[in-house]
């Protein structure tokens, strides 16, 4: 090791030394311990501030050794914290301080109506290693006033009244029907309400939260549907549902935010009914419903004869070749008939509640001039009775003009009242109204299934001279069933029958035709991976037998037809074109003059939930009945298979 290298060893020797010999010497003064956090109000609000509503109180902290743990608040009204902040807080409960991370709160400064309440308020921070800020006068406690008037009275209405039927005190006048639960056609029984309060301003509306109860008849507490007495929420709303026949009242009480209650609650009354058809033990089954106001233009037809005609039908009718389900007793209990031709008899909700079908006929109805207000009531509780899972076939003659008031000639889907179009898959129609639409032409129907029977006009039946005596009935409409553009399983309506002409009986048959496919250029809409709309050369369609795309190798499935549009459905792919090759085999009248020749005259809906429960099952015939031929027991069978259908347990 040469002479430098030892130099410079020795001095950083000695420099370690002396570095070493310096610290171990002896540490001087006291170590330094944890210091409390600080903490202080924002400006907003100032003190002395007096308030008619909740305010949100503003502060912020910080540690100079550490973290801001937690903040804490306590609002006082006590004399006590005015006089001597400093020993109320020394003194103070523990369990007052309300713990918060946050740095706002908003504060509910308690009050009676029409007082002032002076309200002292104290803040403090708590850090990391659980120490509290110190209490500083100056900057942790602040005095607020609160000044306060009660909430308005709540107002309230059933749902579905528009919204100028808000009111304080309330009564539905309608009967409401009420099941165990919902469904996916019976939302509940809703009730809305709202508040104010006269503290309100433009840009500070109270906070104000509800309680709710409902009582029966006898003013029995339904524990269901009532919150308890301290409770309160901003719900506004509520449904009801499993509730027994009889009366009720919804009270509602509002509170604001410092925690005044309104003088007296709001209310709404209410009567229900809960559907004995429901019952398996109390059920009964068909309730004869009968609307054939007046004669018209075919002919003397005595209603009484008519009445007579449906009693005698249905004792006709064995017992023993109906399914269980369908089985009935012709004894004025289980089988009923109520009488409204005159259209002042509007039948019941406590009626018809009983029933599993309504069988409503109206066979020879002129017109329906002046009871535009009678027609709606109908349909109104004949809708609400579907909702709850009743079943309703509609039968008669001139049925779009006369029953339901509509105008004559085609009607649009526009134009078709929510009933038959929601209730019933009745998307249009044609209106047969003498002389310019309904001519005596219908000679009977044609079934859509082999499960019917052909039905004819007994000619017997009709009038003499000078009415039309060409052996056909006059003023029969015919419809159209309503298709989605996105097909559901759960709601679906076929026909049942045809309308036959007497005009014209021809057929004829047409095989591996390539038939068209309509598009958005043709007015249609477009072809999808799953369905589309194709047209025949030939018009009049009456059946048709094979859909097959040749250009995509594919054969289609009939949804519907019309005149001479199909409907067609198909496996999922590539969506048909204009351009493909088909090759369709159908049959058609050739030679028909008439609108309404094979046009349907007869519908069926079935209505399911997800689950595949039936919710509600209606038909729809625009023919009468009493003008058919019977002799064979035609009328009879066509009877009983529309028995099976309504009553059958099973798709």
């Amino acid at each position: 090791m040469n002479s430098r290298t030892i130099i410079i060893t020795i001095l950083v020797v000695a420099f370690a030394g002396i570095i070493f010999w310096n610290g171990c010497g002896k540490m001087e003064g006291d170590p330094i311990g944890n210091q409390p956090p600080n903490v202080r109000f924002i400006n907003v609000p100032v003190n002395g501030d007096t308030f008619n509503y909740a305010p949100i109180v503003y502060w912020i902290g910080d540690d100079p050794d550490g973290f801001v743990e937690y903040y804490s608040y306590i609002d006082d009204t006590t004399e006590a914290s005015r006089i001597d902040p400093e020993g109320f807080i020394e003194n103070v409960d523990p369990s007052r301080w309300v713990d918060t991370v946050a740095t706002e709160a908003t504060i509910y400064l308690l009050t009676d109506e029409g007082d002032t309440t002076e309200h002292t308020f104290f803040i403090r921070a708590t850090d990391d290693d659980g120490t509290h800020s110190e209490f500083d006068r100056t900057q942790h406690v602040r005095t607020y006033y609160r000044t306060n008037l009660a909430p308005y009275t709540p107002e309230i209405k059933w749902e579905a009244w528009p919204d100028d039927s808000f009111s304080t005190g309330n009564t539905v006048p309608d009967t409401l029907f009420c099941i165990d639960t919902t469904t996916t056609n019976w939302g509940g029984i809703g009730f809305i309400w709202r508040a104010r309060d006269p503290d309100d301003r433009e840009l500070n509306i109270i906070p104000l939260e509800f309680r709710f109860i409902l009582v029966d008849e006898d003013s029995n507490l339904v524990e269901q549907w009532s919150m308890d007495e301290e409770e309160y929420d901003n719900v506004q709303n509520l449904t009801v549902y499993n509730l027994e026949t009889g009366w009720y009242t919804l009270w509602v009480w509002s509170r604001d935010d410092g925690f005044t209650l309104c003088h007296e609650p709001g209310y709404i009354s209410f009567y229900v009914i809960k559907p004995n058809f429901l019952d398996p033990d109390n059920a009964r089954h068909i309730l004869l419903y009968d609307e054939t106001k007046n004669v018209g233009t075919i002919g003397n037809w005595d209603g009484l004869l008519i009445d007579e005609f449906y009693r005698n039908l249905l004792d006709s009718i064995p017992q023993e070749l109906l399914i269980p389900q369908a089985r009935f007793t012709m004894d004025d209990v289980d089988v009923i008939f109520w009488d409204n031709s005159d259209l002042n008899n509007p039948l019941p909700y406590s009626l018809i509640h009983y029933y599993k079908l309504v069988i409503m006929y109206d066979e020879d109805r002129e017109n329906s001039s002046g009871f535009t207000g009678e027609l709606n009531y109908r349909n109104s509780i004949l809708s609400d009775y579907m909702d709850i899972g009743g079943n309703v076939w509609i039968i008669g003659r001139r049925m779009l003009v006369g029953s339901f008031g509509l105008s004559e000639g085609p009607i649009p889907q526009a134009d078709m009242p929510s009933i038959l179009l929601n209730y019933f898959g009745v998307s249009g129609g044609i209106g047969a109204n003498w002389p310019s639409y309904g001519q005596p032409e219908f000679v009977g129907a044609f079934p859509a299934s082999q499960d019917f029977p052909i039905l004819e006009i007994d000619t017997l039946k009709l009038p003499p001279p000078p009415f039309p005596s060409n052996g056909a009935v006059s003023e029969v409409d015919v419809v159209s069933r309503r298709i989605s553009s996105i097909p559901s399983f759960f709601n679906f309506t076929f026909t049942s029958y045809y309308f036959n002409s007497i005009y014209t009986s021809e057929q004829d048959t047409v095989i591996g035709e390539n038939s068209t496919v309509l598009d958005t250029l043709t007015g249609w809409p477009q072809p999808t991976e799953t369905q589309c709309f194709i047209q025949t050369e030939n018009s009049g369609l009456i059946e048709v037998y094979r859909v097959e795309n040749v250009t995509k190798g594919v054969e289609g499935e009939v949804i519907w037809i019309l005149t001479d549009v199909v409907n067609v459905s198909y496996d999922v792919g590539d969506a048909w074109e204009a351009s493909d090759v088909l090759s369709v085999d159908y049959r058609f009248n050739p030679h028909s003059s008439s609108e309404f020749h094979l046009q349907p005259c007869g519908t069926f809906k079935i209505s399911m939930d997800n689950d595949f429960n039936f919710l509600y099952r209606s038909a729809f015939m625009t023919f009468p009945l009493y003008p058919l031929d019977n002799s064979q027991g035609q009328v009879r069978d066509m009877f009983m298979v529309m028995l099976y259908l309504f009553f059958s347990p099973y798709l």
